[in-house]
């Protein structure tokens, strides 16, 4: 059954959203190819060792953006391709519906923020795109490069109703929120297709999976204090 067309406000006026993407050039920051995060040595000292950076052909090949996408169809994420922008550069990302309202998503969005090295990720409550509310979004930085303009953990406010997302150190602005309605919907039954678990496990040899659940929970913790702290005020 074909989904009706909506514009993204008219998703998340219904629905917790979120965008990610996949589309990090810098490939080893947060864990370095020897396995140790990249903003410190062995015995913890703090260095700054320059990323390898990957080519766009790489970027666009790479088993992660597969293995992203796969992931977050398997834990039942209605996906949307939405458009982000910076002065004459636009990129595709990826828009993600909570339709059925798990209240998961925010945890979910950040934890594959940091197994997929992307520099951000944003989290939209329920009626944040609407104009009308004061709902506030969150972008929350999810890597632990040196480089990273928003660090890890860190949660910054969006109450202008300008939504941004930072890819590769730039900032970018979220599009067409309220006056396009054809979007892509990308991702589906294809989740738990024949092989659609061996790209996940693929990827996952490129990663230091330990290190990468240690930094998971550390930063969920982190997010759910300031949450916590939040519904104090």
């Amino acid at each position: 059954m074909q989904q009706k067309k909506m514009t993204l406000e008219e998703w998340n006026n219904k629905f917790d959203c979120g965008v990610i993407t996949s589309y990090r050039k810098y490939n080893n920051c947060g864990f370095r190819d020897d396995h140790f995060p990249c903003q410190t040595d062995e015995l913890g000292g703090i260095i700054k060792e320059e990323p390898s950076i990957l080519t766009e052909k790489e970027v666009k090949e790479s088993k992660r953006a597969i293995a992203l996408l796969i992931e977050l169809s398997r834990k039942k994420y209605y996906l949307l391709s939405a458009s982000v922008k910076l002065n004459e550069k636009n990129l595709a990302v990826i828009f993600v519906v909570d339709k059925d309202k798990k209240a998961k998503l925010k945890e979910d969005l950040i934890e594959l923020g940091v197994k997929y090295k992307q520099d951000s990720v944003l989290f939209l409550p329920q009626g944040a795109l609407n104009q009308e509310t004061k709902i506030k979004g969150y972008l929350i930085g999810t890597n632990k490069c040196y480089n990273n303009p928003l660090s890890f953990g860190k949660i910054q406010e969006i109450d202008n109703k300008k939504f941004t997302i930072f890819i590769n150190g730039e900032l970018f602005v979220l599009e067409n929120i309220q006056n396009k309605t054809d979007f892509i919907e990308v991702f589906s039954s294809s989740a738990q297709a024949m092989g659609a678990g061996a790209m996940i496990r693929e990827y996952e040899k490129t990663i230091p999976l330990e290190l990468v659940e240690k930094q998971q929970k550390e930063i969920i913790n982190q997010v759910n204090n300031y949450f916590s702290l939040k519904e104090k005020e």
